[in-house]
């Protein structure tokens, strides 16, 4: 059984903490979670799959990134482990083949947990330890109001507009775009042999900010 703490900080940056039991070996990871009053820093994420990865053996080959009807599915399969209904999201985790969301309890609203999708099955609830002065409602989202239909074609468009050579899609972070603006923001990273960066796009799918190191 994985056992697994994770401290988020809601309206005060301060240090966040996850540590994850696999197998009785420790692995620590130290975070900082952006909020209101703080400046940004680097979110909290679960390791990175080469992109184009094989699914596991025995699993159909999916691809959340190309594949509307694959992030159908893994929402709908995340969505029923909660217990179904509107799901209010503190960040939404995307990978090409795996999906981790972490989101209110909807029978304890000042609780969060967090869900991972492997291989067509969802894991948790994992509980997430919120610390800081802030108020949790001010950091969550209505999942269902992104946009995520159109997740292919920000990542079609993030490749174009980053113009970062033999780009690849890494990962999608969707949260709220504290400290910087209250909006939900949809993060696509991209990564190359020479270089790296994210672009930004509305909940609705309209592209913002281009960050190309």
């Amino acid at each position: 059984m994985k056992t697994r703490n994770i401290n988020r900080t809601l309206a005060a940056g301060i240090l966040v903490t996850a540590v994850a039991l696999f197998a009785c070996k420790k692995v620590m990871k130290e975070v900082t979670k952006e909020a209101l009053e703080e400046t940004e820093v680097t979110p909290a994420a679960s390791p990175i799959a080469a992109p184009g990865a094989a699914s596991p053996v025995g699993t159909p080959a999916i691809n959340h990134f190309t594949e509307t009807a694959a992030l159908t599915t893994t929402l709908n399969a995340l969505k029923t482990k909660i217990g179904g209904g509107s799901v209010k999201a503190l960040e939404f985790s995307i990978y090409d083949t795996y999906a981790n969301l972490q989101a209110q309890d909807p029978s304890k609203a000042a609780e969060v947990n967090e869900f991972k999708f492997r291989a067509g099955t969802v894991t948790g609830p994992i509980p997430v330890k919120l610390s800081g002065g802030g108020k949790l409602d001010r950091n969550l989202f209505t999942l269902d109001d992104v946009a995520l239909d159109k997740l292919p074609a920000m990542t079609a468009e993030a490749l174009e507009k980053s113009k970062i050579e033999d780009g690849k899609i890494t990962h999608v972070i969707v949260r709220r775009g504290l400290p910087f603006s209250p909006k939900v923001v949809v993060r696509v990273y991209v990564d190359s042999p020479r270089k790296d960066g994210f672009v930004e796009f509305s909940e609705t799918g309209v592209i913002g900010k281009i960050n190309v190191d």
